[in-house]
């Protein structure tokens, strides 16, 4: 027989391993992604005889507590880029309204209202990428040192001992996208506003 450190406290708090000569003996599979034990399981079926179970199977309350808080750090994680937006949003116009000599002496120059707004479009590109990049930088910084020094959780309130942290390269590229783009549409309205600035307003009393 031997000890088994989860990381998980109803585990380890109830269970241990022993030998089991009387039969095939008794095995777990740790896997990477836990996302993938159905697919496991149904490939050992295949192959092997005997009662196999998932981690979802035995622990179903959990998992979908599990659901739950992805769910709910989803609709987070969306009103944080929904204000983020706005953010980009205020601040772009109100560069439009306190520049509007400049845009007055652009138009008079005879730039057209569609590059004057492409002008400030660009401007919040500029924003929205070098925040991206910052953004990104500090993030990573901040889930390795996290990851590193695995900080620990009250056993008796949470599942696991310490704070999970799991980096996905195709959840960091896909919140990258969905930034930029929704930042870039954003964008677009206080740019219109600025192309459709009339000229002949702003410097009646220049």
């Amino acid at each position: 027989s031997c000890m088994l450190k989860t990381g998980v406290y109803q585990f380890d708090s109830n269970i241990c391993i022993a030998n089991d000569n009387s039969s095939n003996g008794l095995w777990a599979i740790y896997l990477n992604d836990p996302r993938q034990a159905n697919r496991v399981k149904e490939e050992l079926g295949k192959k092997i005889a005997g009662n196999i179970y998932t981690w979802t199977e035995l622990n179903e309350s959990f998992a979908k507590a599990v659901k739950v808080d992805e769910f709910f750090a989803l609709v987070i994680t969306l009103f944080v880029v929904l204000l983020s937006g706005f953010g980009i949003m205020n601040a772009i116009l109100y560069s439009v309204l306190t520049r509007r000599h400049e845009i007055g002496i652009l138009s008079s120059l005879g730039l057209s209202p569609g590059y004057i707004a492409f002008i400030f479009w660009m401007q919040a590109v500029i924003v929205s990428i070098v925040g991206l990049l910052l953004g990104s930088i500090i993030g990573g910084v901040s889930l390795l040192i996290i990851s590193g020094v695995k900080v620990p959780l009250p056993e008796e309130v949470f599942y696991a001992t310490y704070l999970p942290v799991k980096f996905s390269w195709s959840d960091f590229l896909l919140a990258l996208i969905f930034e930029f783009v929704l930042i870039t549409i954003f964008s677009l309205i206080p740019a219109r506003h600025a192309g459709k600035v009339d000229p002949m307003e702003v410097l009646r009393y220049e």
